[in-house]
């Protein structure tokens, strides 16, 4: 991922944790397991920044209700 893409991911990621009621101690867990579920790999810096981030970011928005997010990353999907 670049770093805009990691930032963006962030951004979106916390909103995910709000919207799904993620207690902050569990965020970190929960964030690896999304990693894991949707790219294969355990780690962000081990996502690149084609296709695997863009399923995983339209994954995170989805999970944030972000709706107009979701549309312009899941066109790779």
């Amino acid at each position: 991922m670049t770093d805009r893409q990691r930032l963006t991911f962030f951004r979106l990621f916390g909103r995910a944790c709000e919207r799904q009621g993620v207690a902050p101690g569990e965020r970190e867990a929960w964030r690896h397991a999304l990693i894991r579920e949707v790219c294969g790999v355990g780690s962000l810096r081990a996502v690149g920044s084609g296709a695997d981030c863009d399923r995983l970011m339209a994954a995170v928005a989805r999970l944030a209700e972000d709706h107009g997010a979701a549309m312009r990353w899941g066109t790779a999907e």
